[in-house]
């Protein structure tokens, strides 16, 4: 009898599992944006120049952009402090991305160092609001710091909210970090944890990670056409793109065929991030346009750079795609 109680146990935690396993494959209908807001996400992060928080808006404003629909119950919450940006209610897309929009601006270093269980603890109570099945999407460095275990509060999480799934963008930068966060994704199948040094600037992955937790296909859904004159860059990235070549080799072509065409080329940046470092990712922009001309044999005489930051914007710089229009180098030619 005994054996036959713990195989019946047994069984329907099995089936607790795959039940909540299986909700993050369907389509979901309710989430929220869980911000780490604590001292370490102003910290730079591993390989860039950026801090975690600058590029943690910009990737949630990937993802919002790519949400598939309109039809959620959806919020937003930071902790460490803990606060409320987009308090639960019928989704706006327009509306969370200007909330992410402020993320950065409004983040200052001084800030405490309590773990992303916190934040868990601190909002599970409100995650009754979320429509099933529903989506907890943590975006942390897994700095453990001071507070709750971030672990067993996920473990609590699970235990409180049936239908709802925990899904991770990690900031880590140590393996204790990672360590931390690894072990809250095994928690449950259901959880889609991925490093956030995997979708910066890799559009294919961040596709994928919408798709996986929002049970649908994400694509952009707000058209913006670039000036075809112009090279796009992408975010925080000095890097000419192949893609982009065509713009090139136009200006290459129009200064082979005549020796006397000089060209300047004018760098600039989106909003996000320190004035001082745009001003020299712009140059840096500008200069690897310049290299490639150079390497492809027209004298470097013939060609000035300058960097211009984000002054002067071709588009809103409230909105991920204006942000993206922006991230450009001009050219300007003269005899």
């Amino acid at each position: 009898m005994k054996r036959l109680m713990l195989a019946t146990v047994a069984c329907l935690l099995a089936l607790c599992l795959v039940s909540t396993a299986f909700a993050a494959t369907q389509r979901i209908k309710g989430f929220d944006f869980l911000v780490d807001y604590s001292m370490s996400m102003g910290w730079k992060y591993k390989n860039t120049k950026q801090t975690r928080i600058v590029l943690a808006e910009e990737l949630l404003s990937q993802i919002n952009s790519k949400i598939p629909g309109q039809d959620y119950i959806a919020g937003m919450h930071i902790f460490a402090p803990q606060s409320t940006k987009v308090g639960f209610g019928n989704y706006d897309r327009s509306a969370m991305g200007a909330a992410i929009n402020t993320l950065s601006d409004e983040y200052v270093a001084d800030r405490s160092r309590l773990s992303v269980g916190s934040g868990l603890d601190t909002f599970s109570g409100e995650y009754s609001a979320i429509d099933r099945p529903g989506a907890v999407i943590a975006i942390t460095d897994g700095a453990y710091g001071q507070g709750r275990d971030s672990v067993n509060e996920a473990k609590l999480l699970y235990q409180a909210h049936q239908n709802i799934c925990l899904h991770i963008i990690s900031f880590a930068n140590e393996p204790e970090e990672q360590a931390i966060i690894d072990e809250m994704a095994a928690i449950n199948p259901c959880t889609v944890s991925v490093k956030a040094v995997d979708l910066l600037n890799n559009d294919a992955a961040v596709n994928d990670f919408v798709e996986k937790v929002f049970g649908v296909k994400g694509k952009e859904n707000t058209s913006l056409i670039m000036d075809s004159s112009d090279v796009h860059f992408a975010f925080d990235s000095d890097k000419l793109d192949v893609s982009q070549l065509k713009v090139v080799d136009g200006v290459l072509a129009d200064l082979q065929n005549d020796s006397a065409l000089q060209v300047r080329i004018d760098g600039y940046t989106c909003s996000i991030g320190p004035a001082a470092h745009n001003l020299d990712l712009s140059l840096r922009r500008a200069d690897s346009v310049k290299n490639y001309l150079v390497d492809k044999g027209i004298a470097s005489s013939r060609i000035t750079t300058r960097g211009h930051g984000s002054d002067s914007p071709a588009a809103s710089n409230d909105t991920l795609l204006g942000r993206k229009k922006n991230r450009r180098v001009e050219f300007n030619f003269f005899k």
